[in-house]
């Protein structure tokens, strides 16, 4: 892919949201700083043709030291703007659904499997998503090491699972035994932005949050 120009003050604020976007709680700097120095080089990918239609790829936002990690499928034009994941009316639907689990934002960790805004918002290809997630991903949930993730849409089920999203919710998952995730568990819910184009998603996106507050009390994850 050819070389992309980016202004110097759109590196500039990235890196200084990435620094505000990454915390811990129990002291873990050395991851702090590893996630950091990993977003510093998400800034400058080019791997894929999503990159020409955003502003600049968005980091994953939270605190590095919880045990739970919720992914979504990619940034939207809000999110593509500040630089941080799941704000506007998407973020303000997944903050209920965190409080509907019994949890608080500020205990979780935040990212998604594609790191650019697509324009129109349009559906991310199958190969961008795979790409993204092998290049990036993989890499944010090998350092973060979570003992539950959680999904949003189909994408991200489908890039961590291979399911199908239909038949995996409302499911307890665990990771095969050769993978490094292998002591994490997986549950696929229904994007947040589904639930504002279809009342009968946003009915499910609540169903699901009984399912998923009763697998983390069951996993003892509650801060």
């Amino acid at each position: 892919m050819t070389e992309l120009l980016v202004d110097e003050k759109v590196i500039k604020d990235r890196q200084n949201q990435i620094s505000r976007n990454t915390y811990t709680h129990n002291n873990e700097l050395e991851k702090v700083y590893e996630l950091r120095f990993l977003y510093g080089k998400l800034i400058g990918c080019t791997a894929c043709a999503a990159r020409k239609e955003c502003i600049a790829p968005v980091s994953g936002a939270g605190n590095v030291s919880s045990k739970i990690v919720l992914v979504g499928r990619n940034p939207g034009r809000n999110e593509d703007a500040e630089g941080v994941p799941f704000i506007g009316k998407g973020g303000d639907l997944l903050n209920q659904f965190i409080k509907w689990v019994g949890l608080d934002r500020e205990y979780l960790f935040i990212t998604n499997a594609l790191k650019c805004f697509t324009e129109d918002n349009r559906v991310p290809t199958t190969e961008e998503v795979n790409l993204c997630g092998a290049t990036w991903l993989t890499k944010e949930l090998n350092l973060l090491k979570p003992k539950l993730i959680i999904t949003f849409g189909a994408e991200a089920c489908r890039l961590l699972t291979n399911f199908d999203y239909k038949t995996a919710t409302m499911k307890l998952h665990q990771f095969a035994d050769n993978s490094p995730l292998s002591k994490s568990y997986i549950i696929c819910c229904t994007h947040p932005g589904a639930c504002l184009r279809n009342s009968i998603y946003a009915d499910r996106f609540r169903t699901e949050s009984y399912f998923v507050k009763a697998q983390i009390k069951a996993l003892r994850l509650l801060p």
